[in-house]
């Protein structure tokens, strides 16, 4: 389960960087948190932390 985790991770890590938008580079919005694998589809997220006190528009944003 973990190397399946971990591949899960590795490419939504890699989708967010490549369909974001270009000006998303400015920001400083990370991947903090991915779950998967919960009993329900609402058991399962991906959690965005920005560690500035800018506000980030994610208007655009996919995975």
């Amino acid at each position: 389960m973990h190397i399946l985790g971990f591949t899960i991770l590795s490419i939504f890590t890699a989708l967010l960087f490549l369909l974001s938008p270009a000006s998303a580079g400015a920001s400083h919005v990370v991947i903090n948190e991915i779950k998967v694998g919960g009993e329900k589809a609402t058991d399962e997220f991906i959690e965005l932390y920005n560690p500035t006190d800018a506000e980030v528009n994610l208007a655009g944003w996919r995975l």
